[in-house]
């Protein structure tokens, strides 16, 4: 009756050790899915300050040759 105890007891301790392993495995990922959204935002972000920036820098050289410098 008692190593039935015991194989039950350890069986429930496997169990738990690989669950949390899996919830761990799962907090990770979602943690990467937020890694790789934030990195996406923070590419487009680039792009359009990029653009920007090209933009006033064609401007100014646009003014610049205005003004005849």
């Amino acid at each position: 009756m008692g190593d039935i105890v015991v194989d039950i007891f350890l069986e429930t301790l496997e169990q738990l050790v690989t669950n949390s392993e899996l919830l761990s495995i799962i907090g990770e990922k979602r943690q990467l899915q937020s890694l790789e959204i934030e990195i996406k935002y923070l590419r487009e972000f680039l792009k359009v300050t990029e653009k920007k920036r090209a933009y006033r820098s064609d401007e100014s050289g646009e003014a610049d040759q205005r003004r005849g410098t």
